[in-house]
């Protein structure tokens, strides 16, 4: 699950929305590219986070890969 929110007061944003993303899903195998997510919104929402307001929730998938504990998957990216 990805969760953001803005903490409560004093915060330095008024409100921020959610315009668009890049993540890469990085399945942490020797070889293997990663799977890459860009676009804009995210499940066709632009949600405004607003200070102290509830967290927006939601999920995003890659392709299922094997869990080797010496090379984990890792989730990187920006909104």
């Amino acid at each position: 699950s990805m969760r953001m929110h803005i903490p409560p007061a004093p915060a330095a944003l008024a409100s921020c929305q959610l315009i668009s993303r890049h993540l890469i899903f990085d399945k942490g195998l020797h070889g293997v590219p990663p799977d890459i997510v860009d676009g804009e919104a995210v499940i066709g929402m632009y949600p405004l986070l607003k200070p102290g307001e509830p967290e927006f929730v939601y999920q995003s998938c890659a392709t299922q890969i094997p869990l080797t504990p010496d090379h984990p998957p890792t989730v990187s990216g920006s909104f």
